[in-house]
């Protein structure tokens, strides 16, 4: 879903995948974001950015938190009523 959302831009889609609260940090850039619509307005910012491609990703996963590990990015997401939603994010580039 993430992968989905960056590709069309959507701030609603991306916003929607976060807990409240939730933080995002993009290598290179020297403070996290906080919080759903900080986080969508970075990941949508950029004119011409690239979308967001994830590798296979490694899950380790106990009860309704799951850490996702790919080759670019790594997710703790906790599992609620509305499905899986991102709490902590780590993008390269």
């Amino acid at each position: 879903m993430f992968e989905d959302a960056t590709v069309l831009g959507d701030p609603n889609e991306l916003a929607a995948l976060f807990v409240p609260g939730a933080v995002l940090h993009r290598a290179g850039r020297e403070l996290p974001v906080r919080g759903r619509r900080g986080i969508a307005e970075l990941l949508t910012e950029r004119p011409g950015r690239p979308a967001y491609v994830a590798l296979a990703p490694h899950i380790v996963q106990r009860g309704a938190t799951a850490l996702v590990l790919t080759g670019s990015a790594v997710h703790v997401t906790r599992r609620s009523p509305q499905g899986w939603r991102y709490l902590i994010s780590w993008l390269d580039g």
